[in-house]
């Protein structure tokens, strides 16, 4: 059965020595988009004239670099960011987009945030914009428990 979106969080936490947190990770509050963060692999022609049609090889998946993820402009999410650039100017900082029950599953990876990007404005309108997180680490798929 397909799942929605309900309960999905990113969360961050920090870690000096430099592998995944098992605890500690506090939510990011306010996102309102998430994007994809397993990009297509290349491909790669290996065709021989032996061969009789095309043969190709699974090449490194690109996410594209650095991930947008979209947020209400509030209080709470310039505090949280303002708490992930003072940690990672002295520690690893790990990022998880979680998938409650049933699936139990996040996204992983190690990476720095940006200061909070505007969108474009206009009269009328919620204030929005862009937490920008670059990868630092390959994206991994990982299982996930609530804590």
């Amino acid at each position: 059965m397909a799942q929605l979106t309900k309960g999905i969080m990113l969360e961050w936490a920090a870690n000096a020595d430099g592998s995944a947190p098992s605890s500690g990770w506090a939510k990011i509050p306010d996102v309102i988009k998430i994007p994809t963060l397993v990009g297509t692999p290349s491909t790669h022609d290996v065709t021989s004239i032996y061969d009789n049609m095309k043969v190709y090889i699974e090449g490194l998946a690109d996410n594209g670099g650095t991930l947008g993820f979209g947020v209400n402009y509030t209080p709470d999410v310039f505090t949280e960011v303002g708490k992930i650039q003072t940690a990672q100017a002295s520690d690893d900082v790990w990022f998880r987009v979680s998938m409650p029950k049933p699936l139990n599953k996040a996204y992983q990876f190690r990476g720095t945030a940006s200061i909070l990007a505007n969108d474009e404005w206009t009269p009328d309108n919620p204030m929005q914009g862009t937490l920008n997180i670059t990868a630092t680490t390959s994206v991994d798929l990982v299982d996930y428990t609530q804590e």
